[in-house]
């Protein structure tokens, strides 16, 4: 019995639309001049596109010359997303014209549309976002049944297409009304007929895995990660400014270093002197302290004069600056390494300067520690613009409930968020705060006085009442944000608000969401997509600036950390 082919779906539902077709196509004549109409508007579709039209014939194999054209890395002429890639970023599907194009085609599995369906009813982000993807499913859809066309043209020349009729291609025992089922069958039927251009795209480890023992191509989502930060060795010819000045300008930067990439806003450099020249350049010894050899990329606005109405005019230059703001810090709270400095600088520069930070770090690097005594002592000074400490933790099952700890939403929500009341009491202990009455606070005092902070300066929501939320004047910690979906992080990172700062910290190393990967998860792509933005500061820190303990520093080291 000859195997049943693929089929591609024309319109909003596929089952009705190809009955409908069955049932007004009855001869073989009118079916032959249909295929061929729909062909030809596509062909012309396409020319107007200026993409070319995909061929009805079976492809040249790899091994013709004619076929063997290198692609450019990243590239592949065929991708079937993964469901969990689509869930994840809806905009797969919706590029805009100035998109990095990833493959001639995406071939998307025909099942996903009644399972997104499903998912659409879920109280969770995973269902907002599913409610997104579903929109676009039907506005391509619509589209593609409205011009009687086989393919669908994004704005930037991908080309999409609905896939059904792999069946044939499920493995023994699948469950077929599984999404990675059905991509596994989608892209194992191509592969007969396009062997070696077609790739799995996905983030989820698992589904790598089984395309990988299926012997299929993986492409894997946003392998690109930033660090925000350099480590650089200065020469001699940039000593004098920078020691005199105190900032290299962007002119300067490129003449110094010529072979490095031109630096993205706020991103930090740390400078590597050289001892036995840097003395006669650096007589007060800046280059031993973070500020004198740690300087960030901003945009300062120079005065050149003033004009003819007696306002002052002028122009806004780029310079690698020396720290400033860490001098601000109390005691307790002063860095102990170059990453600490530069999170601290992030931290206490104004909401003008810098309204998102965003600190990607390991366990014991102080990250939390940092974000939350600094919102606090600032939410506590009268002259701060800030008027309380906002935490919204990473819910176990993703936002979609709180669950059933005894209390109201305020305790059961702070009882996952037990590492940020920890650094309040450590903060409190290492302040070495005095009683009213004389002699040092005992464990006791610190909880007492912790829990007083806690109930006069911090309000703690849930993610499932995050929805519609306008945080003004606020200090916001997402904490753990490493388990934060893409569609999550974007929709969290909306809800600033006038005169608030936005703090996001987690460890892409602990991500515990089966679904993503250290490079596809939440924090990861919010650093990425906002190292363009002048009100963003991305900071890294690595294993070798842990400072919880020394035997933290030694788990990180004999595990591999």
């Amino acid at each position: 019995m000859a195997k049943k082919k693929a089929v591609v779906i024309y319109g909003n539902s596929t089952q009705r639309y190809v009955q409908a077709q069955r049932a007004a196509q009855t001869k073989k004549s009118a079916r032959t001049q249909a295929q061929a109409e729909k062909a030809a508007f596509a062909k012309s579709r396409a020319k107007q596109n200026k993409v070319q039209a995909p061929s009805a014939t079976r492809p040249k194999s790899p091994s013709s010359p004619a076929a063997e054209t290198k692609m450019p890395d990243g590239f592949h002429p065929f991708l079937v997303p993964a469901l969990d890639a689509l869930i994840g970023d809806p905009k797969i599907i919706n590029p805009d014209k100035n998109t990095k194009l990833k493959a001639k085609e995406m071939l998307i599995p025909a099942q996903y549309i009644d399972r997104v369906a499903e998912m659409r009813d879920d109280k969770t982000f995973r269902g907002e976002t599913a409610a997104i993807l579903l929109d676009y499913f039907e506005s391509i859809l619509e589209e593609m049944h409205s011009r009687h066309a086989a393919c669908y043209t994004c704005a930037n020349g991908m080309i999409i297409r609905f896939i059904e009729g792999a069946e044939q291609y499920f493995t023994h025992g699948a469950d077929r009304q599984s999404s990675t089922a059905a991509a596994l069958a989608t892209a194992s039927y191509l592969h007969q007929s396009r062997p070696g251009e077609v790739a799995i795209l996905s983030g989820d480890n698992a589904m790598l895995s089984k395309a990988l023992k299926a012997k299929l191509d993986i492409a894997k989502i946003n392998p690109e990660v930033y660090a925000g930060r350099r480590k650089l060795v200065m020469p001699e010819a940039a000593y004098s400014d920078w020691f005199e000045k105190g900032y290299l300008t962007e002119e300067q930067f490129a003449e110094f270093f010529p072979d490095e990439e031109p630096l993205h806003r706020n991103e930090f450099v740390e400078f590597v002197f050289d001892d036995d020249i840097a003395p006669s350049y650096d007589r007060s010894c800046k280059r031993r302290t973070f500020k004198g050899r740690i300087g960030r990329y901003v945009s300062i606005w120079i005065k050149d004069g003033v004009n003819d109405d007696g306002a002052a005019c002028g122009h806004r230059e780029l310079q690698l600056q020396q720290l400033h703001y860490i001098d601000k810090l109390p005691p307790a709270l002063q860095p102990r390494n170059a990453g600490q400095a530069m999170l601290c600088e992030a931290l206490m520069a104004p909401y003008q300067d810098i309204a998102f930070v965003i600190c990607m770090a390991t366990f014991g690097t102080g990250k939390t520690y940092l974000s939350t005594n600094i919102g606090l002592e600032l939410v506590g000074d009268k002259e701060s613009v800030y008027n309380r400490v906002f935490l919204c933790p990473r819910d176990s099952k993703l936002g979609n409930e709180i669950g059933y700890v005894p209390g109201d939403e305020r305790e059961k929500t702070l009882v996952k968020l037990m590492s940020v009341v920890d650094n309040i009491r450590s903060y409190l202990k290492n302040k070495r705060e005095k009683k009213k009455g004389g002699g040092e606070m005992t464990y006791e005092d610190i909880v007492v006085s912790a829990d007083k902070l806690i109930d006069r300066y911090v309000e703690v929501a849930p993610m499932n009442s995050m929805g519609g939320r306008n945080l003004s004047d606020s200090w916001i910690i997402y904490d753990e944000a490493q388990d934060f979906e893409r569609g999550q992080i974007e929709q969290l990172m909306g809800r600033i608000g006038e005169c608030s700062k936005m703090v996001i910290i987690g460890d892409p190393g602990q991500v515990s969401n089966r679904h993503m990967n250290r490079h596809s998860c939440g924090i990861n792509y919010a650093a990425v997509k906002m190292r363009e933005s002048e009100c963003a500061a991305i900071i890294t820190m690595t294993k070798d600036e842990i400072e919880r303990s020394f035997a933290a520093r030694e788990v990180a080291r004999c595990m591999g950390k």
